[in-house]
């Protein structure tokens, strides 16, 4: 995915991109066999899935997360700690510190945001996060941008990941909400090496895949990163 550095052609690419996941995202959650939208099922799943030839990483795997469950609090107490975390924790960006200098920072009327910045772990990350409310529905959508030709800064050294978020809130009655939400995050690459051992990712993420046996490692990781991100999330809310 690319972005132009002439402002116009930006914004049109910025747009475009948003509005394309913002579009496909009923197609999306059909394709990785979600419940109807309706549906009172409470489903969460995390998993690893291994790609012959993830683009731009020449192999390794996707980190697929999926959720469609009953929110905890109200639609607004909801969309506003999900607008609050947006980069902190919806992103899925390990190490992230809003202190990190910043790359690129835009955002515009139209509910595009978009950051880049280079973490401690040295993982260059630029993300696009298109944000669409109405009265009873918020969807945000995250897009890593692979080139942008408005980065001026050598990122050859850094690792990079591909990331796809679509995340949505809906208004219930009884004041509740239901949250539903499909991320897809690559294992870290670099352009150089390709992807990173297993093992390293998972320091990055704050965890250790030392203890396991190479063939538990892939089953182990995605319950290490869920109990990660649930101390995350309960920290934050404190």
């Amino acid at each position: 995915v690319t972005l132009l550095a002439n402002p116009e052609s930006r914004l049109l690419g910025k747009e475009w991109i948003a509005k394309q996941m913002y579009h496909n995202m009923e197609r999306m959650l059909e394709r990785y066999h979600f419940p109807p939208e309706d549906s009172t099922e409470e489903y969460s799943t995390d998993e690893i899935v291994f790609d012959d030839d993830m683009d731009g990483s020449q192999g390794g795997y996707t980190f697929v997360q999926k959720r469609h469950m009953e929110g905890v609090g109200t639609f607004d107490h909801v969309v506003k700690y999900v607008k609050n975390t947006l980069l902190e924790l919806q992103c899925s960006i390990p190490r992230y510190d809003s202190t990190l200098p910043k790359l690129v920072h835009e955002e515009s009327q139209d509910c595009l945001m978009q950051s880049a910045f280079v973490t401690s772990g040295n993982e260059y990350v630029n993300v696009l996060v298109g944000q669409y409310e109405s009265a009873d529905r918020f969807v945000f959508v995250v897009q890593q941008i692979q080139e942008d030709a408005a980065i001026t800064q050598s990122i050859e050294h850094c690792r990079q990941r591909n990331r796809m978020i679509w995340g949505e809130v809906r208004r219930l009655p009884g004041n509740r909400c239901r949250n539903r939400g499909l991320g897809l995050v690559s294992q870290l690459f670099s352009t150089r090496d390709g992807p990173l051992p297993l093992d390293e990712d998972a320091r990055e993420w704050g965890f250790d895949l030392r203890e396991y046996p190479e063939h538990l490692k892939e089953v182990w990781f995605p319950r290490l990163w869920r109990e990660k991100m649930t101390r995350e999330h309960a920290r934050r809310k404190r």
